[in-house]
């Protein structure tokens, strides 16, 4: 079994880490976690906000308190790696630049379908696409009743593919202020499912 240091950045004015740094740190993990060069994550769920430093234990952890999330990774041929996101207690040192409010102009929203819809894939990776055109969503059908809506939880039945023409998001099930989940399509291909929670930072 192995342990991998996740050397990840705040994003923007955050204090936490963004869950599209850590999963797109965890994709380039994929095939060295994985053993298969077209592995890919399939799942990640956060147990709780992310403040510190973090590690990807593929062993059970003995400490199921410093558990900060849950990583599933998919190989070609099926086979499937358990991981689990470790809180180090290390504080993060570098922060990156974000302008989400550039991404958020982008995202066209229907609240009587309950969708949102991105022509073009606006920030530099489609999770954070993602993250941004479901936050959006969020807020203009409920405020969460507590806190911020964060991003929770990702399942993903194929890759995230890079140079797509539409992107939506359909929010398919909503408890007013506390959660949601909506499916991804990706030129009109479903893809996976998002959750969102919200959340005291």
């Amino acid at each position: 079994m192995a342990r991998f240091e996740l050397a990840l950045p705040f994003k923007g004015a955050r204090n936490y880490l963004h869950g599209s740094d850590i999963f797109n740190t965890l994709s380039r993990l994929a095939p060295d976690v994985s053993g298969d060069n077209a592995a890919y994550v399939d799942h990640i769920k956060f147990a709780r906000v992310i403040f510190h430093a973090c590690a990807l234990d593929t062993s059970e952890p003995a400490d199921r308190n410093a558990v900060v999330g849950y990583v599933g990774f998919q190989s070609a041929t099926g086979e499937r790696t358990k991981a689990w996101l470790m809180d180090t207690e290390t504080t993060a040192t570098q922060r990156v630049p974000f302008d989400e409010a550039a991404v958020t102009a982008q995202v066209i929203l229907d609240q009587e379908a309950h969708s949102a819809t991105m022509g073009r894939q606006v920030a530099k990776t489609p999770i954070e696409n993602i993250i941004v055109a479901t936050k959006a969503l969020n807020y203009s059908l409920s405020e969460p009743r507590a806190g911020q809506w964060l991003f929770g939880q990702l399942d993903l039945a194929a890759p995230l593919p890079d140079g797509y023409t539409n992107l939506r998001i359909k929010m398919t099930k909503l408890i007013r202020g506390q959660f949601s989940v909506s499916e991804i399509s990706v030129d009109e291909r479903n893809i996976g499912k998002i959750q969102f929670i919200a959340g005291q930072v």
